[in-house]
């Protein structure tokens, strides 16, 4: 029989078979592993597993030294802005603490934070909270508005207000300087600016005037500056130079001089204490000044004084009554170039190498602002330590 005859016979065999159904067992050794299969196989698992290995332990640095730190989320910042207060030309309501913040369910002081250092870091909070205004036992009311006033445990406005410094910083050997920027809530975009360009231990001393200066005062507050009071008071050249409304004078009598005293005051809350602006014939006089003195004492804030007249007799009427003052030690403006204020910033450094707070004080002048924000910068590689201009007073009777 011919190869081709064969060939068809088996053909024709197989079609005569009966199919036959494959057992599981069948069907499992056709997927008996030969050598080829599991090198495969091998080869597909190792890839399986080393893909779910890179998407657990991914590594966005390509193996770069990385340090991690944990750096708790902020609470939410209560300000006055968010508790009505009384409007400083509206009625007053009863209550004299009406829209207060209750200082026993606010969190603990910032002051205790916990500055740590590591090989690489030092990790301080990112941000300290100032403590909400109006302070519930800490305001008064009065005709004229919310007025500040100590809490029946002796406790000061100054205390609760004042921009915490903690320890470690206030006995460190480093030089240590607070800047006082004054004219604030005059020009609404440069004290914003001000606020969101400077950095957090700059003190802002607002004036009297101007509208919406509590909303200023809550927004320069939530970003952890603390700040004062600028006081109107008369100069040798008054009325040719007038600082402005209520100017305390002293021609003044009693009544006149407490009501005046009352509605500079009363016109935003949350400050620490008072700086004088001019007033250079008032803080010469001493009967005129020590009933000003006296009220800033009894109602628990402190006073700077802004070094601009040598005939200032304010330093010995406030430490007659145990009113805490200061001195600053440099005005950084006089020559608004910011060349000028450039170098009297690093004269402060100078004066600051002794060891105690230096004070400087400016205007919110644009050259001082960018003079401000070019300098901080450079202090921390410096060695020297910008502190608010409370940490001045730390340890001082009141």
């Amino acid at each position: 029989m011919g190869r081709g005859l064969y060939r068809k016979f088996l053909m024709d065999e197989d079609l005569r078979r009966p199919l036959v159904r494959k057992s599981w067992q069948d069907r499992l050794l056709a997927f008996w592993p030969t050598p080829l299969r599991a090198a495969s196989g091998l080869l597909v698992l190792s890839a399986l597993v080393l893909v779910l290995w890179l998407s657990k332990t991914h590594d966005a640095s390509l193996g770069e030294p990385v340090v991690h730190l944990r750096i708790e989320p902020l609470d939410p910042l209560t300000t006055a802005s968010t508790a009505p207060t009384p409007e400083a030309d509206s009625p007053v309501p009863n209550d004299p603490e009406d829209g207060a913040v209750d200082l026993a369910a606010l969190p603990g002081n910032a002051d205790e934070m916990i500055l740590t250092d590591t090989a690489v870091a030092a990790v301080v909070a990112p941000r300290i909270r100032l403590t909400p205004a109006p302070a519930k036992g800490f305001v008064e009311n009065a005709p004229s508005g919310p007025l500040p006033k100590r809490a029946g445990d002796g406790r000061r406005p100054f205390d609760v207000y004042a921009r915490p410094v903690h320890r470690n910083v206030l006995n460190a050997s480093q030089p240590k300087i607070a800047i006082l920027l004054g004219g604030m809530g005059i020009n609404a975009g440069l004290t914003k600016r001000a606020i969101q360009a400077l950095p957090e231990e700059v003190t802002f001393a607002f004036a009297p005037y101007g509208s919406g200066l509590q909303s200023s005062i809550d927004e320069a507050r939530s970003r952890g500056h603390e700040v004062m009071l600028q006081l109107p008071m008369e100069p040798f050249d008054y009325p040719a130079r007038n600082p402005g409304q209520n100017t305390l004078l002293v021609s003044m009598q009693p009544t006149e001089t407490s009501a005046s005293l009352s509605w500079l005051l009363s016109r935003f809350t949350g400050y620490t204490g008072v700086v004088n602006y001019l007033g250079a014939r008032l803080t010469s006089e001493p009967a005129a000044l020590n009933p000003i003195m006296r009220t800033l004492q009894q109602r628990g804030l402190v006073y700077i004084d802004d070094g601009s007249s040598p005939r200032s007799v304010a330093e010995e009427v406030a430490s007659g009554i145990g009113l805490p003052i200061r001195h600053v030690d440099m005005a950084i403006d006089g020559d608004a170039s910011f060349d000028s204020i450039s170098a009297k910033l690093r004269k402060l450094e100078e004066m600051a190498a002794g060891g105690r707070i230096v004070i400087g004080i400016g205007t919110g002048l644009p050259s001082t602002i960018d003079a401000l924000e070019n300098w901080t910068k450079k202090l921390p590689s410096r060695g020297i330590l910008l502190v608010p201009v409370s940490a001045g007073f730390r340890n001082r009777a009141g």
